[in-house]
């Protein structure tokens, strides 16, 4: 297999990253293989790489401005196209990923159809699978999802997916009207729409959700959370943007009786009177 690994941190530090510490405890595994690693820090200051050999090659990037998740996977892509690499695998900085994961990964990838163009294992937050989802409906479910094929409508979480390459450069890559949140939505709704279908995979990773906790999310993350959402539904899944529309007074009532953070409110509701999709 021929990959690049990307793995995008922000405001950690190396040596806790649960993703870059199972990368160090599969290396023997990666390094069988023709794999590079590209870390993207997207933190107010550098942060030097732990020491210790590392068997595959580590190109260190950082970025104060902190752009987000697409810009980071276009430039990691651009690296793999100009290694000849067949495979971009997309990391966060909080993914437990175990052997068996890398294992059926490596094992898998070179022998998929050709029009599957992304791996995705099942994530869970240690209490319930959160990855991959069913989302033809606007309340996507993990329930129901097995290992496999799936042509329909599925979507996953960015962490863990692993991208063919050729697919993404033909498509010009990751969207970059999505820098952070949805970006995966799209992704996968994308290659679905294009005739691309996606592999469930059999191996179990944990993710901590940091966006499940309510404190420690800012009012500006889930503000961007709303505009990604929104321009999701009304320019991508038309289909489901009247039943979007439908959920936003319920989610108003709960945001006006239990949160504090009042203004969240005030977004929900200036979403809700919009009067043209993607206004």
């Amino acid at each position: 297999m021929r990959a690049t690994i990307v793995l995008v941190i922000y405001k950690e530090k190396l040596s806790d990253s649960q993703s870059f510490r199972s990368l160090l405890q599969n290396q023997a595994l990666l390094a069988a293989h023709d794999f590079s690693l590209v870390i993207h820090d997207n933190s107010p200051t550098p942060q030097a790489l732990p020491p210790g050999e590392y068997p595959i090659a580590v190109n260190y990037r950082h970025d104060p401005s902190n752009p987000g998740l697409a810009a980071a996977y276009n430039l990691a892509l651009r690296d793999a196209c100009e290694q000849g690499h067949d495979w971009l695998l997309l990391l966060d900085q909080d993914t437990r990923l175990p052997e068996a994961y890398f294992r059926e990964l490596t094992e898998r990838a070179d022998g998929l159809a050709a029009d599957c163009v992304c791996l995705v294992p099942q994530v869970s937050d240690g209490q319930r699978q959160v990855s991959p989802m069913d989302n033809s409906r606007v309340r996507a479910s993990a329930e129901g999802i097995e290992a496999g094929y799936r042509r329909h409508q599925v979507t996953a979480i960015n962490s863990g997916a692993c991208w063919r390459t050729a697919w993404l450069a033909r498509i010009g890559g990751f969207n970059p009207d999505f820098p952070l949140d949805y970006l995966d939505h799209w992704a996968f709704h994308h290659a679905l729409s294009d005739g691309q279908q996606v592999y469930v995979m059999a191996a179990r990773v944990r993710q901590n959700l940091s966006i499940s906790n309510r404190n420690q999310v800012s009012r500006a993350r889930y503000e961007s959370i709303y505009e990604s959402e929104y321009r999701y539904y009304s320019q991508y899944r038309t289909e489901l943007f009247a039943s979007y529309r439908r959920h936003l007074p319920l989610r108003l009532i709960k945001q006006l009786l239990m949160f504090r953070e009042k203004k969240l409110a005030w977004k929900t509701l200036q979403l809700l009177l919009r009067k043209t999709p993607g206004g």
